[in-house]
């Protein structure tokens, strides 16, 4: 029985030693080199070494505390410190350096906002809407010209008249023309959460229902001169880019979206987003493509869309 009871301090004694050494010597730990970062996560991960064991390499992964409700009080305390961004029509950001732990936070503001932004912004349940081309003629496509969202911000860009400094690359051309620039949820901190916008200059395209042949070298335009763009300014070449367009999109108004492929970005799962690359292919097939396909979409259960295909489908 002796030997098992040794084992048996030994092991103890090594684990509590173990833990309570780097514990005590956290501030003296190196960090060789980072082996993992996650955007989405707010993890990193990185290789090291204890001054105190220079023999042994440790492995130390980091990870941000999620924000509840109790960070609500040190967000909106009189104490934190408020930098603006940009402001661009009833949408605004702010970075926000916050006491009790909370730390710095991004925060994004819609004011005054409308209950449509209300909806957008809240937590529902999703469900999946097959639209046949007959559906967006007599469902879809009446929904958008009787409840009109503005899309002023929008029109603040194009023309110059907002978001002026953060715009990368701006063609005129009234035809092939778009504006690119970051999206709001990328800080331009971390190349990996990079996500771009590209805005046509071009009106009256509203979604990509009304693709069609015309368009092709449009669509060429935003997809190769947009990853030009992006390479020259952030160096990130062409292949670690999702291009892709969504479908319902959030506003109609004909824009697309760039994203690092290591980013989780909004939207960009099938059912949701159309890679810019295959809508050129089917386009090339046939130019009525978007206009004759059923297409799928996921759209949140109270969004008014979704309320109207419930009332005309049996």
């Amino acid at each position: 029985m002796e030997p098992q009871k040794k084992k048996l301090k030994l092991e103890e004694h090594t684990d509590t030693d173990t833990v309570d050494n780097h514990h005590l010597a956290f501030h003296q730990f190196r960090a060789e080199k980072t082996i993992l970062v996650n955007p989405q996560s707010k993890l990193i991960a990185v290789v090291g070494k204890f001054p105190s064991d220079p023999d042994s390499q440790g492995v130390i992964v980091a990870e941000k505390q999620p924000l509840t409700e109790s960070s609500l009080s040190s967000m909106f305390s009189s104490d934190t410190k408020v930098t603006k961004s940009f402001q661009n029509d009833v949408y605004s950001q702010y970075i926000l350096s916050c006491s009790g732990g909370v730390g710095e936070v991004k925060v994004t503001s819609v004011y005054p906002a409308t209950e449509a932004h209300v909806k957008k912004y809240s937590e529902q349940s999703m469900v999946m809407v097959q639209e046949t081309p007959n559906d967006y003629q007599t469902i879809t496509k009446p929904f958008i010209d009787n409840n009109p969202l503005s899309v002023d911000w929008v029109y603040n860009i194009l023309e110059g008249r907002s978001e002026v400094e953060r715009v990368v690359y701006n063609d005129p051309d009234p035809d092939v023309g778009f504006v690119l620039l970051p999206d709001m949820k990328w800080d331009q901190g971390i190349l990996e959460n990079l996500y771009m916008l590209a805005v046509v200059h071009k009106r009256g395209i509203l979604s990509l229902r009304e693709l069609n042949a015309e368009h092709l070298p449009l669509l060429r335009n935003v997809l190769h001169k947009g990853k030009e763009m992006i390479r020259e300014k952030y160096g990130l070449p062409a292949e670690e880019l999702h291009c892709y367009l969504h479908y319902q999109p959030s506003y109609y108004h004909l824009h697309m979206h760039f994203s690092h492929l290591k980013y989780n970005a909004p939207r960009i799962f099938i059912g949701q987003s159309h890679l810019l690359d295959e809508v050129i292919d089917n386009i090339q097939l046939d130019s009525q493509y978007y206009a004759k396909r059923t297409i799928s979409f996921i759209v949140k259960r109270d969004r008014p869309l979704f309320q109207c295909f419930q009332k005309h489908r049996p």
